[in-house]
């Protein structure tokens, strides 16, 4: 028999029916299930609860994140900005707003949009054929923002080469295309400028030749069907015949101007207002106009600008969305059924349980000025649950607005320090020079105007130029300078005393002062941070629950391995008995024979 398996062992008494009781491998398998069912199996029990918590604990990680991100949406400042626009009337006119533009109103009327300046050619039977007809080469001008451009062809040229060379020459400010345009010659050249604007005009203009005539020029452009009044001068800017100054035999075959560089002319807030686009962003910041047709004369477009609500309304409601589904949650997680005595798998962790109470606290909060969630439509009902009273927030937003953003939203407020000086000296024989210092920048000033009025805009000029970013410079209404810091910037002015007497002011060191209010959903956010951010207690609370995990397993392993020992050791010992019985159990048998054998004989 092999060592470590046992069949049978010896003889250990008589059973109650009278059998004997023998050592077995069965026998030594069933001690080692009762050792482990011992020893291992609340080990094994305890593991398998803290994967059940695991599991758990990121489900409920999941959910507290998802109210994180909800109440993060609400905490960003551009979430308060957000505007909308509606408008009555022509609607000839749109406009477009960033976020954070004053609400208000604004009244257009257009009087005249902005136009490129065009022209098309007479039409031609081919497009690829010479357009020069009788001269073997001829030029002209095209001169648009100050700048001009010599267009040349000779008896090979054809409409598609002029308007490839327009396009090439005129460094994109002219753009040029044939076109068919149907009919028994269908091919025109069209060019235009490429911007609007009245700066933005065409014009032509003959060149001279060798001789100094400017025929083959003419020439050139009659055989594209431009005629222009008689001009003697080469360089003089061309004028083109208007219809009704053409004979007939030119009027079949004449080009024709197809609109006029002109600039944009409208009617702003009661303004008449003149650019060179019919896209205006530089009249108020953040506000597009688009101007689209021209207004008859009792004609304009109303613009409301006001605060658009809809995303805020939508990220409240599913900040209480996921408010209420994560404390549901939570209730099942700590819960205890006195009657039947089930628990819930986080029923007394006190980590667990303090989510609810950690955030109940801020929701139940009143801030400095006695406002709370119940003043904008937001309340806890019995059950624990947060309800919206949307009728009551939609008055808030549309009526109420400042104080509903001061409640949620983080403010920032500055208490800005200024300075004014009395008057500049008025004493016109003599400049005033010096160095004066505001905020550590050094300003070289010298003063040479006749009046006080002119030295005071030197002065601030002089400021100005020095570009100091925290401090403004401005001319208070009796004329005398004031400076004034920005974003709660402090305010220094420094300089020698007749300087600084000379200039109205005296040595100042003014602190300015930047305070922030902390909103609503800042401190949700934070009370959230410090449970599931870096080193919050969710987050240790589950990387003790792997610590533990590990440990357990570990426990586990070494207790296996330990039964697993003692009864291999177990196997060994009584499988080397055996071979010692069977040894002893031979020697009797044949004690026996011998004893048989020698009683026989007798």
């Amino acid at each position: 028999m092999a060592v470590g398996s046992v069949t049978a062992l010896g003889v250990f008494g008589k059973t109650n029916g009278g059998s004997n009781s023998v050592l077995t491998q069965d026998l030594i398998d069933r001690l080692k299930k009762v050792d482990e069912k011992d020893s291992v199996a609340p080990i094994t029990n305890k593991i398998t609860t803290n994967q059940t918590k695991q599991t758990d604990l990121t489900a409920l990680t999941t959910l507290l994140s998802a109210f994180k991100t909800n109440v993060s949406s609400l905490t960003d400042s551009s979430s308060y900005m957000a505007k909308k626009v509606s408008s009555t009337g022509s609607n000839n006119t749109s406009i477009s707003v960033d976020n954070g533009v004053n609400v208000g109103d604004i009244s257009i009327k257009v009087n005249q949009l902005a136009a490129k300046d065009s022209y098309q050619s007479k039409t031609f039977s081919m497009s690829n054929a010479p357009v020069l007809s009788g001269t073997t080469s001829a030029s002209f001008k095209l001169s648009i923002d100050g700048k001009d451009y010599q267009i040349e062809a000779d008896n090979s040229t054809s409409l598609d080469d002029i308007a490839a060379q327009i396009n090439d020459q005129t460094d994109g400010k002219i753009n040029a295309k044939v076109l068919n345009v149907g009919g028994e010659n269908p091919y025109r050249l069209v060019f235009s400028s490429s911007q609007t604007g009245s700066a933005n005009k065409i014009n032509f203009s003959y060149t001279a030749d060798e001789n100094n005539s400017t025929d083959a020029s003419k020439k050139l452009l009659n055989d594209l069907g431009f005629y222009f009044e008689d001009s003697s001068d080469a360089n003089a800017t061309l004028t083109l015949k208007t219809e009704d100054q053409l004979p007939e035999t030119e009027k079949a075959k004449a080009g024709s101007q197809l609109q006029k560089a002109a600039d944009a002319n409208f009617i702003y807030n009661g303004i008449e207002i003149t650019r060179n686009t019919n896209k205006v962003t530089d009249l108020q910041l953040g506000v597009t106009i688009n101007l689209s047709k021209v207004d008859k004369e009792d004609e304009y477009t109303n613009f409301n600008i006001t605060q658009d609500t809809t995303a805020i309304t939508k990220s409240i409601q599913e900040m209480v969305n996921s408010y209420n589904t994560l404390i549901n949650n939570l209730e099942v997680a700590t819960s205890y059924n006195s009657e039947t005595g089930a628990t819930g798998t986080f029923q007394g962790v006190s980590e667990i349980i303090n989510i609810k109470t950690s955030i109940n606290k801020i929701i139940n909060g009143v801030d400095s000025n006695g406002k709370s969630l119940q003043d904008f439509g937001l309340s806890l009902s019995k059950d624990g649950l947060l309800t919206l009273d949307s009728v009551t927030l939609k008055d808030k937003l549309e009526n109420d607005f400042d104080n509903f953003q001061g409640f949620f939203s983080t403010a920032t407020s500055y208490t800005n320090v200024s300075t004014s000086s009395t008057g500049i000296k008025d004493d016109a024989t003599s400049p005033i020079t010096g160095t004066l210092k505001i905020n550590d920048k050094e300003i070289e000033i010298n003063l040479t105007a006749a009046t006080k009025q002119e030295r005071t805009k030197e002065l601030l000029k002089a400021i100005t130029n020095a570009r100091i970013t925290d401090i403004s410079a401005s001319l208070d209404t009796d004329g005398n300078l004031t400076l004034k810091g920005l974003g709660g910037s402090n305010l220094k002015v420094e300089g020698s005393d007749e300087l600084l007497s000379n200039l109205g002011f005296t040595k100042v060191d003014l602190k300015g002062e930047t305070n922030t209010s902390t909103g609503f959903f800042e401190k949700l956010k934070d009370t959230l941070n410090n449970l599931v951010g870096k080193d919050g207690s969710l987050t240790n609370y589950a990387a003790s629950l792997v610590s533990q995990n590990e440990k357990l397993t570990s426990e586990k392993e070494k207790t296996q391995k330990t039964i697993d020992s003692k009864y291999e050791r177990m196997q060994t010992q009584f499988a080397q008995y055996e071979v010692i019985l069977n040894k002893l159990n031979t020697q009797l048998s044949t004690i026996t024979t011998m004893i048989e054998q020698a009683s026989n004989s007798k």
